[in-house]
């Protein structure tokens, strides 16, 4: 008997166009990787997890006008399933840490 393998259904969210493609070209490429949708702003991504419920969410730190607390948050209010995955291109101590307390 085969076992049947599901596809883990992503969102990306970046403000930078080349990051965002960069990033979801590497992820769709990815065997077992499925994008649900890529956004440019907050209310996309809420958008798209309301609407296409990824498993995971792949959210840049830092993007124009939130704080990662509340995205993180926003994510999981509107898809308590979504899991929120952050990265950044920056080591600044005090997000990082915020990102991991939300």
């Amino acid at each position: 008997m085969q076992e049947e393998h599901q596809n883990i259904r992503i969102a990306v969210c970046d403000d930078h166009d080349a990051v965002l493609d960069a990033v979801t070209g590497w992820l769709s490429e990815t065997p077992g990787m499925q994008i649900v949708g890529a956004a440019k702003t907050l209310g996309e991504m809420l958008e798209i997890c309301k609407k296409n419920t990824p498993d995971v969410a792949v959210v840049d730190l830092i993007f124009k006008g939130e704080e990662m607390p509340e995205v993180s948050s926003k994510i999981r209010m509107t898809s308590p399933q979504t899991s929120v995955v952050v990265y950044s291109g920056f080591t600044l101590p005090r997000q990082i840490l915020d990102a991991l307390n939300a």
